[in-house]
């Protein structure tokens, strides 16, 4: 028998014999949930992004947030987003 042949069967093919019909099998099944697993990154991102814009004085924020003893046992040390602060983390 030769390689990348079925006996019996008229496909020709080598290695990936089949693998179109399985990706559109997989992506027929998962046509809702794929853009979730796409758009979900992008919009967490985008909300990131909003965050900063919205709050010009984040680092009040964040200095609110560290004062919270709760937060802080939550969150673990919050180190400003600067040189400074990822000395004070890393060192």
């Amino acid at each position: 028998m030769k390689e990348g042949k079925v006996k019996g069967s008229k496909v020709k093919g080598g290695n990936f014999t089949g693998t179109g019909v399985i990706l559109s099998i997989l992506f027929r099944r998962d046509r809702l949930v794929m853009p979730i697993w796409v758009l979900l990154p992008l919009l967490i991102f985008a909300g990131q992004l909003s965050f900063i814009g919205a709050m010009p004085d984040w680092q009040e924020f964040i200095t609110e947030l560290s004062a919270n003893p709760l937060a802080s046992a939550w969150l673990g040390p919050i180190v400003p987003l600067s040189k400074e602060g990822r000395n004070r983390a890393f060192c």
